[in-house]
């Protein structure tokens, strides 16, 4: 097993891959950009272009590429940012509230049905995020019958008390 493969399967739950080639040795990064995952390519200009250009420039797969005569300088390191986006988006979860028929044609998967499902799927394959699906009685019952109006208004005062400035009509003085 390479270097490269080890590596691989020791970051295997990574969002992707930072790579900095100061050398160029072919076949190297091959592995690494051909996981599927993400990876940003920080090519050292004079010696370690070359195989970072090699190996980005296929089809699919998903790869920026910087070349650079200082690895460490700002302009090559910030591109990290887009990795760190991936692994917020990939530790995410949106709530869908849809009506409760909607919420069963989720789970339907027929010719004639609308595969809301597949869309879901496509989400979380795409961006990573856990999408929950919830149905509009579900979450009224669940969130907004469970506080009675006293208990409300207590933590409104609390929080309307300490804010720094109100910019919106009191709504106690209705």
């Amino acid at each position: 097993m390479s270097d490269a493969e080890e590596f691989l399967k020791s970051e295997e739950g990574a969002v992707g891959y930072l790579v900095v080639v100061l050398n160029s040795i072919v076949g190297l990064l091959d592995p690494i950009l051909m996981s599927g995952k993400p990876v940003v390519v920080i090519g050292e200009a004079y010696s370690g272009a070359g195989e970072a250009l090699l190996g980005s420039l296929h089809p699919g797969r998903r790869v920026i590429t910087v070349f650079t005569r200082n690895p460490a300088g700002r302009e090559a390191i910030s591109r990290v940012k887009h990795l760190l986006a991936l692994d917020k988006l990939r530790n995410s979860k949106v709530l869908f509230i849809v009506s409760p028929s909607t919420k069963s044609h989720v789970t339907w998967q027929f010719p004639l049905s609308t595969d809301l499902y597949s869309v879901f799927r496509s989400i979380n394959a795409i961006t990573g995020v856990m999408p929950i699906i919830i149905d509009a009685e579900e979450f009224r019952l669940k969130y907004f019958n469970r506080v009675n109006e006293d208990e409300a208004r207590i933590v409104a005062d609390k929080w309307l008390r300490g804010a720094e400035s109100i910019k919106e009509p009191d709504l106690r003085s209705d």
